[in-house]
């Protein structure tokens, strides 16, 4: 059945993947499959949150579909609930992704899209958007769109004194732009075997058995990781200091 309606979106893409598969399809199936595992960890919990009359059960407000190296979640509507139950869920996502050595980048909007489970259809601006702001990305992150990002710093999502929601110069291929982004190293921080600070080579050691030594990769894909370590060493220390 068709529906159209203003939701959240989330895109997320698998960074390597396609040197992956060209060099052993088997692994890339592997990693697929595991990410596909952690989807569904992390979109079958329940949320309590201030305001809400009850609990927001996940299952019931995000759905998923997962084609190639890519998995879209988006929620029934754009309600207060519906939001608070979809960024859940896409921390939680990265999160396993994290744990599970799989290297992804999430884009989260807010618009108009279109869904017919049904068909196996899904098109829309909001789609369209939250793919354009993950994949310029040269990261592992997530970033919102500007709609995303003001629902955010309403909720003021914490941990303690720490944002869970920052502006950063997000590197892209066109260089940095201003963006807000996801404090996951914040938000994670208890999941951390090293405390940071940590140097690119630490961090990647867990996505090396796939992808081969660091000092191997191409300078852009190199690039991905030292980025990735600069914010979560910045967020880090800042939550620490405050």
């Amino acid at each position: 059945m068709e529906t159209i309606s203003r939701r959240y979106v989330v895109h997320l893409d698998i960074l390597g993947m396609r040197a992956l598969s060209a060099r052993n399809h088997r692994e890339a199936w592997d990693m697929l499959s595991a990410l596909e595992i952690g989807l569904r960890k992390s979109t079958n919990s329940t949320v309590f949150y201030k305001g809400f009359d009850g609990p927001a059960h996940i299952p019931e407000l995000v759905q998923s579909v997962v084609f190639s190296d890519t998995i879209v979640l988006y929620s029934a509507s754009d309600s207060k609930k519906d939001f608070v139950a979809i960024f859940t869920a896409a921390l939680k996502l990265f999160a396993e992704a994290l744990y599970l050595r799989v290297p992804i980048r999430i884009g989260i909007s807010k618009g108009m899209f279109y869904s017919d489970e049904e068909r196996s259809m899904y098109a829309g601006p909001a789609l369209i958007e939250a793919y354009e702001i993950g994949e310029a990305s040269q990261w592992l992150g997530i970033v919102l769109s500007d709609s995303v990002a003001e629902d955010a710093r309403n909720e003021d999502f914490r941990n303690g004194a720490s944002r869970l929601v920052v502006d950063w110069e997000v590197p892209t291929k066109n260089g940095p732009v201003k963006a807000s982004v996801v404090n996951w190293p914040v938000a994670l921080e208890k999941n951390f075997k090293i405390e940071p600070p940590i140097a690119p080579e630490q961090f990647y050691q867990i996505f090396e058995e796939y992808f081969g030594p660091l000092s191997e990769l191409r300078e852009v894909d190199a690039a991905k990781y030292t980025n990735t370590v600069d914010f979560l060493n910045a967020q880090y220390a800042s939550h620490k200091q405050g």
